[in-house]
């Protein structure tokens, strides 16, 4: 039985590509296979906000309508491990494009105003985020990238330029909201941060830095969900704890991360100094070092 502390759940589901023998015949997988919690709980918001998003907001235009970026981008996220502020200062002289997670604005335009910024999430949660008067101040120099199932009232509160995608929710559902709505498909990791790499990815930004976007937390203290088992991961940052969701999220960002640099040659930095985002095909480099090579 599910409990308040269920991690299996996440913001939204990401696929798996491989095709295997059983997918070539009757399918009975169900026998053995696990309940997908996230799809079930959130399923009734999806079609409800694209329904009410479809008939009252509308989705003139899509991702498709964003220019290629020239150059190096930064993708920002509320650090969990440690503290986003030593980082501002160094951001307001970044000269590249600042991609930044709906929760994370707020704290960067004091210094730097980021070109954009993006929202997936179903619930309405997430409004606090920009019904805020420091926000409203920038809306109009800030472009906003929604979800087609974003939660209608998150969207409302947006006065500036959006913009709307469809996320991958499972194969037939997405194509038919994808067709409904004339808004194309983007996968998204399952969270806002890999889905702002990607989008910049997409957009051709290369080199791409993570600043913030760390998966993990250093104590169990610092984690939104005290009563979930968290595994120790040992890394060049010390030793973190991370729950089954942000290690699902971790994982398949790493992956993409590979795909990105064997296939289009674009290469990721990170620049966080902390977390779980390493591996042999991500760079580790100090921030003010990022910015004076790629962004000044």
């Amino acid at each position: 039985m599910s409990s308040k502390y269920d991690r299996r759940k996440s913001t939204l589901p990401s696929p798996q590509y491989d095709v295997s023998e059983h997918e070539l015949g009757i399918d009975d997988s169900y026998i053995n296979a696990p309940t997908d919690p996230t799809w079930l709980e959130k399923f009734p918001d999806w079609l409800r906000n694209v329904k009410t998003n479809l008939d009252t907001i509308g989705f003139e235009q899509t991702v498709l309508d964003l220019p290629e970026v020239k150059g190096s981008a930064i993708v920002v996220d509320h650090q969990m491990t440690g503290s986003l502020e030593k980082a501002l200062t160094l951001l307001k002289n970044y000269k590249g494009t600042l991609f930044a997670c709906d929760r994370a604005l707020y704290k960067l335009i004091p210094y730097r105003v980021p070109e954009y910024v993006a929202n997936l999430d179903s619930s309405y949660l997430c409004m606090s985020f920009f019904d805020r008067p420091d926000v409203r101040e920038v809306m109009d120099k800030v472009t906003a990238i929604f979800a087609t199932t974003t939660f209608t009232l998150t969207i409302r509160h947006w006065h500036g330029k959006r913009v709307f995608f469809t996320p991958w929710i499972g194969s037939v559902l997405t194509d038919s909201i994808s067709a409904a709505t004339k808004t194309p498909t983007m996968q998204t990791g399952g969270n806002v941060a890999t889905f702002l790499w990607i989008l910049a990815v997409a957009l051709k930004a290369n080199p791409i830095a993570l600043v913030g976007i760390d998966n993990s937390v250093y104590e169990k203290r610092q984690t939104e969900y005290p009563g979930v088992p968290h595994k120790k991961a040992h890394g060049p940052y010390g030793t973190a704890y991370i729950d089954p969701v942000y290690e699902h999220y971790a994982n398949w960002h790493l992956a993409a991360i590979r795909t990105a640099k064997n296939e289009l040659a674009i290469n990721t930095i990170n620049c966080t100094e902390g977390g779980v985002m390493y591996s042999e095909d991500v760079l580790d480099m100090p921030l003010l070092d990022f910015i004076e090579k790629y962004g000044s």
